[in-house]
């Protein structure tokens, strides 16, 4: 029996915290958070171990003789990295076997070091499995090059701003945003058999599977809170991607209403139904989107939540979207500039078709 005097019992409540926190940061479910940590604290003497896990933070407790030390930590996620878990995990195990005392296990905790893969390996995995998926979906070479491209793109720009430390919402709308632009060149193109299958495969590199797994596995396993907050980390990285494929909610003094807005009048004199069906429909949609983004995104901050975090958005993040929004909102009410741009193309397009722009008529007019 391993006997702890005080000292020891701190050491020892120490090493078992940080090596929950290793689990935790780097994408362990929460059982094996728990079992890992309260194992290697039985493995170094203590008589009982308690952990506690919440979305952001970790409270561990060890007793012996009696004598009972709580400590806490706060959690910052670090991405998924099974390397540090799979190395932490037979930290534990060599120490239930008897081959390393907790001298040991402080210094190979102290020695872990994550081991991410090369990002140029990860940027052509990503790309090369996006585009299997768009063969395995019935797209042809041409719609398989189109999505390698656009998700390559895509995750070149998701490494670039998470590297910057930004917001990972604002990531993945980002990403999702050049993503989705680049294999829209497919539909406006005609690139492939079938175009609409880049734009759906391009993207699956940001659905966020870990975060989603794991937070059914812990609802199921009865770490309700972990599962939780893990569900509203993927919902809010899926909503950001929702909002990057879509660019905008296309509502009135935005650009991208202009375009629907002259789809709107130049159907409605000859398909006044199906005009309005659609404009039924845009408004129903922008009710939902808004909804959503209200019930999520804007109301009164918790107090648990100010203390951590004093702002939304840094300087540098606020300097990164400014430019886009008065770009977003300037061409929503002064469209002329851009549709002067396209006039040539349309004309050009209007000849190949053979088809002519009658002059309106307007009347009352003689």
């Amino acid at each position: 029996m391993i006997v702890l005097d005080e000292e020891a019992q701190h050491e020892v409540t120490r090493l078992c915290i940080q090596a929950a926190l290793l689990l935790l940061q780097y994408g362990a479910e929460s059982k094996v958070v728990v079992d890992v940590s309260t194992r290697l604290g039985y493995a170094l003497g203590a008589t009982r171990v308690d952990c506690a896990l919440t979305a952001n933070s970790i409270v561990f407790t060890t007793l012996f003789n009696q004598f009972c030390i709580t400590t806490a930590r706060r959690n910052v996620d670090r991405g998924v990295n099974m390397t540090v878990v799979s190395e932490v995990q037979h930290i534990m195990l060599a120490c239930e076997a008897g081959q390393m005392d907790r001298h040991a296990v402080r210094e190979a905790l102290a020695n872990l070091q994550p081991r991410p893969y090369p990002s140029q390996l990860v940027l052509v995995m990503v790309a090369l499995s996006c585009a299997c998926f768009a063969r395995l979906s019935g797209g042809d070479w041409a719609v398989c090059s189109l999505t390698f491209a656009a998700s390559l793109c895509g995750m070149r720009l998701r490494q670039w701003l998470a590297g910057l430390h930004f917001n990972m919402a604002l990531v993945f709308m980002a990403t999702a945003f050049l993503t989705s632009l680049i294999a829209g060149l497919g539909v406006r193109y005609h690139i492939g058999n079938d175009p609409h299958i880049a734009m759906a495969a391009a993207v699956l590199m940001l659905v966020p599977g870990f975060p989603l797994i794991n937070s059914l596995s812990d609802v199921l396993k009865g770490y309700m809170n972990m599962g939780i907050g893990r569900w509203a980390l993927a919902t809010v990285l899926t909503l950001g991607t929702c909002l990057g494929i879509v660019s905008a909610l296309a509502l009135p003094g935005m650009s991208s209403f202009v375009s629907e807005f002259l789809v709107m009048a130049g159907s409605w004199q000859r398909y006044p139904v199906h005009t309005a069906v659609l404009t039924l429909g845009m408004v129903l949609a922008a009710a939902y989107v808004l909804t959503v983004y209200k019930r999520t995104m804007t109301g009164p901050v918790p107090d648990d939540v100010r203390k951590h975090v004093s702002t939304d958005l840094n300087l540098r993040e606020r300097l990164a979207v400014a430019p886009l929004l008065v770009l977003l909102i300037f061409f929503g009410f002064f469209p002329r500039p851009l549709l002067q741009v396209a006039d040539d193309a349309a004309r050009n397009v209007m000849q190949t078709v053979g088809e002519t722009d009658p002059a309106p008529t307007i009347q009352g007019e003689n």
